[in-house]
């Protein structure tokens, strides 16, 4: 059984991505974005899914399947960038 912590521990008040192990495409678009992105085993987070999580602690994203090219995008709509 591994280490147990609160995911705001993770967040420490800033935008950060939860993915579950073995999803590295979503760990490099975090990266590209500038986001820390961190592997986590949560029942919330179905296979080739991620979390995007607001810097207070809620979700702003919640992705069921592996689309990591629409990070960006949801990252844009939670803080009011583009069109």
């Amino acid at each position: 059984m591994g280490d147990q912590l609160s995911t705001l521990d993770l967040v420490r008040s800033r935008f950060t991505l939860l993915t579950c192990p073995g999803n590295t495409t979503w760990t490099e678009a975090a990266g590209r974005l500038g986001l820390p992105a961190h592997t986590v085993r949560m029942p919330k987070i179905p296979a080739g899914g991620a979390l995007l999580v607001r810097p207070d602690g809620f979700i702003g994203r919640r992705a069921r399947e592996h689309t990591p090219e629409r990070l960006a995008p949801a990252l844009d709509r939670l803080l009011s960038r583009g069109a």
